[in-house]
């Protein structure tokens, strides 16, 4: 199972195709909208909503903290907990 998180996306985004039109440029043009199979939602506008809604804070920052990578490895533990392997004596 895959969980996001993080904030939510803005959506703005669309199928699009770049090129080449001088050294270090480029262009980019919208090619078309992307709509969601299944009710035929258009996606652009939409954003992505995390499973966890989670942000970096400055005090965590400072401390070198990534609050965002935090939340996952609690949840992850929390999901599967550690199992203490000792060894076998025999």
């Amino acid at each position: 199972m895959v969980r996001a998180f993080g904030l939510p996306t803005n959506g703005a985004f669309t199928s699009s195709e770049s090129e080449d039109i001088a050294p270090y440029f480029s262009i980019t043009t919208a090619t078309g909208s992307v709509y969601l199979i299944d009710g035929h939602q258009y996606l652009a506008h939409t954003g992505v909503q995390p499973d966890e809604v989670v942000w970096l804070t400055l005090t965590d920052m400072a401390r070198g903290r990534d609050t965002v990578v935090a939340a996952a490895i609690t949840r992850i533990e929390r999901q599967w907990p550690r199992r203490p392997r000792g060894r076998i004596r025999p």
